[in-house]
């Protein structure tokens, strides 16, 4: 598999939702089937179906940030913005000014459209006869 990008506060974030599910929320799922289990006939408890479903869920999403957390390349935003920096355009075109949008545009953003009467009365055949 191929390492993908990931900033140390995002790693930390995945390992402390990781350490939750595991500790906290995958406990709790179990508990709740065992309790839906011992209420008798599984085929019509909506229970334990909902328990089932969760901690599918649940197992799934653990073994998304194990994969994730185990494919991660951690990596220094200060420098990896230094190096994006380095490669990219000069900061004079990062900004937005009238000069670089065509004048064109411009000119038909800025101008207000007339009436409607107003072009009527311009028109050659507007003119009374």
């Amino acid at each position: 598999m191929s390492k993908f990008p990931l900033t140390v506060v995002g790693a930390e974030k995945l390992r402390v939702e990781l350490q939750h599910l595991k500790s906290v929320e995958r406990p709790a799922v179990i508990q709740a089937i065992a309790e839906a289990r011992a209420q008798g006939d599984l085929s019509e408890n909506a229970e334990y179906d909902a328990a089932k479903e969760k901690q599918g869920f649940i197992e799934g999403r653990i073994a998304d940030l194990e994969g994730k957390l185990s494919n991660a390349q951690i990596i220094d935003p200060p420098r990896w913005m230094r190096m994006a920096a380095s490669f990219s355009a000069p900061r004079s075109n990062w900004k937005t000014s009238n000069r670089a949008i065509p004048s064109r545009i411009r000119s038909s953003a800025t101008t207000r459209p007339t009436s409607s009467r107003a072009r009527f009365q311009s028109h050659p055949r507007s003119h009374a006869r």
